[in-house]
């Protein structure tokens, strides 16, 4: 294998720009820190670390699925027309091989999982997020808000967390995966407006297409409900008043990015729906301290 086709393999599963693959992580880690109970300090490092190799490959393995389905779409989009699937750089066979070989790998991935701690219904959950990743693309075809079946799709990692964690899926976990399910909305629906133009004439579905000219009322709401939500798991959990500071903090921050966002802005919009990453730390820190009494 020469280094261009590498470079190739690497652009196909967005590995050169991994703000994406942490949206898919943090929120696992949102759930590792809120279920946590006791639990051994060797085993919860275990858990973090196989969950990022696990959100790294599962995104590269989700994004050449997206990019194998949408190639035609992909072709015509001034933003990803240049994908290594859309401009030839990578072949279907070859992109079906790499596929194959993430799908391997993530399987090792969960094998260590569950040696750490067998769970047959992790398993069983893992197993079940690969169906959200194949029909995805799908849903942006027919489905006004396919940035809906991505929130359910990206944020599963919180049930696999607790899961492995505690044997069950606990009610808190239930409105954090609410929660999350709102906010990717909002932060994907900022990433549809890059193509808007481009969506509108192919027919593409997505939330910037029904909002139109006029988002930011919709995006302010689906932040405030974030935010709400994950104010109330922190009550529900009596934590302590740093968590509810931090997690004021980290709306603050997005509040602020989101005033001042040019929607029309293609590269306003790639900055506004990476800053979501840091306002994700943000609420990972804010679960982390919630537990201790400064």
């Amino acid at each position: 294998m020469n280094l261009a086709k590498l470079l190739s393999y690497i652009k196909l599963t967005r590995l050169n720009s991994l703000f994406g693959a942490f949206l898919l992580l943090l929120p696992s880690y949102w759930s590792l820190a809120l279920n946590n109970y006791n639990e051994r300090t060797f085993v919860l490092i275990c858990f973090y670390i196989l969950f990022f190799f696990g959100a790294m490959l599962a995104r590269g393995f989700g994004c050449i699925i997206n990019d194998f389905i949408d190639i035609k779409i992909d072709s015509q989009v001034s933003r990803t027309k240049n994908r290594p699937l859309a401009s030839g750089e990578v072949s279907k066979k070859e992109a079906l091989i790499l596929l194959l070989v993430l799908g391997c790998v993530l399987l090792i991935v969960l094998i260590l999982l569950n040696l750490i701690r067998y769970n047959l219904q992790a398993t069983f959950l893992a197993f079940a997020s690969v169906i959200l990743v194949v029909v995805y693309p799908f849903f942006k075809r027919f489905f006004s808000a396919p940035q809906l079946v991505l929130g359910l799709t990206f944020n599963w990692g919180i049930f696999l967390a607790d899961s492995l964690l505690n044997f069950k899926i606990s009610q808190a976990s239930i409105f954090l995966y609410i929660a999350s399910v709102v906010w990717t909305i909002a932060y994907d629906t900022i990433y549809a407006y890059q193509d808007y133009e481009d969506d509108k004439k192919l027919g593409v579905k997505s939330t910037a297409q029904i909002l139109g000219e006029n988002p930011y009322k919709f995006l302010k709401i689906m932040y405030i409900i974030f935010t709400m939500i994950v104010l109330g798991i922190g009550n529900m959990k009596d934590y302590s008043l740093l968590f509810f500071i931090v997690v004021i903090i980290a709306y603050l921050f997005v509040y602020i990015k989101l005033k001042k966002l040019d929607y029309k802005n293609t590269v306003a919009c790639g900055k506004f729906f990476k800053h979501n990453v840091y306002f994700a730390v943000i609420i990972w820190l804010a679960f982390l301290i919630g537990n201790y009494n400064f």
